[in-house]
């Protein structure tokens, strides 16, 4: 309910040019019942407005801010839009999960993923994340040559990989997060294909053969496994384009314990913090071809990773290298 002056307050904010005797005569007018006279409104009205003293002036400012049962004056700003929607995480509760990275089909790298698998079926574990599965070669925005393996070829490749590895493997839950590689198919449909955008049959999550039972966790979002964030790499932009450690990268960036694929090197870094926690960093070897077109010389490295959750606060991350087929810690 209102007071007299927080009712005058109101009619202040809402008609700020308006003539401080013209205001009072329409607040009388319209609210006759709560007023003396009009010469009381006006009154008021000069007292809020400042206009009876410089001690008036400096309260009056206070008052437009913080009359009590008024509106708040900041409710005239604009929301702001949210581009990215609300920030938010994807948690996977299970027990022990083979993580996948960076397999880049159709220029995957076959016994790279043998090794992989054989390892994963023999240690056992619950549940498969692939990350950046698809390359999307020719959605690219890279000079690329015409003669190359068409999308088409590419999706059914990929899912002919994950058949496999669910077959193999029979994962409880398997889960696709996405790279940015991946992000070409969007991309691609917003510049050659913008009347595509939003039709069902057309949307990433469609690219999968519903058989497979792909859980696809939010497009460039953290996955959680417990207090382990999980993400791709590419989500902090170019700042972190071929750091001299990638996992010390992923740590000065994050700041929290990480997993991340992206750089296709296998690397871990840990430091104390001042208050004595540890924070460690790790980031995965690819499961591509070691030695592309666009890049034929470079430091990468096959792996892939276990990540083992005890409980909301413990976990261990089993970081393994794949050097000739064979795995190594």
């Amino acid at each position: 309910m209102f007071t007299k002056k927080g009712l005058v307050i109101e009619y202040v904010r809402k008609y700020p040019e308006t003539p401080s005797l013209t205001l009072a005569k329409l607040i009388y007018r319209e609210n006759s019942k709560m007023f003396n006279s009009v010469e009381s409104v006006r009154l008021i009205v000069r007292e809020i407005r400042g206009q009876k003293g410089n001690r008036d002036r400096k309260k009056a400012v206070i008052e437009l801010k913080t009359a009590p049962g008024s509106v708040d004056p900041f409710d005239a700003l604009p929301e702001g839009i949210k581009s990215f929607g609300e920030w938010d995480s994807y948690p996977i509760p299970d027990k022990r999960t083979l993580c996948l990275f960076d397999l880049h089909a159709p220029y995957h790298d076959k016994p790279a993923i043998t090794a992989a698998l054989k390892y994963a079926k023999a240690e056992g574990v619950d549940s498969i994340l692939i990350q950046e599965g698809f390359d999307f070669y020719q959605l690219s925005t890279f000079e690329k040559d015409p003669r190359r393996r068409h999308t088409g070829e590419e999706v059914q490749i990929l899912n002919d990989i994950l058949h496999f590895i669910k077959d193999y493997i029979k994962p409880t839950n398997f889960y696709y997060q996405r790279g940015n590689h991946c992000d070409r198919w969007d991309r691609y449909l917003k510049v050659k294909a913008p009347e595509l955008l939003g039709v069902r049959d057309y949307g990433f999550a469609n690219l999968f053969d519903a058989s497979l039972g792909i859980k696809l966790t939010p497009d460039r979002k953290i996955v959680k496994f417990g207090k382990l964030n999980c993400v791709h790499g590419h989500e902090f932009g170019g700042s972190m384009i071929e750091p001299v450690s990638p996992a010390r990268g992923l740590f000065m960036r994050g700041g929290e314990c990480s997993i991340a694929g992206h750089w296709h090197r296998t690397s871990n870094h840990s430091a104390r913090t001042m208050t004595d926690n540890i924070v460690s960093c790790w980031t995965l070897g690819c499961l591509c071809e070691l030695h592309p077109e666009y890049r034929p010389i470079n430091n990468w490295n096959h792996g892939f990773a276990i990540v083992e959750q005890f409980d909301e606060d413990q976990f261990i991350v089993h970081n393994k290298r794949i050097i000739n087929g064979k795995v190594y810690s």
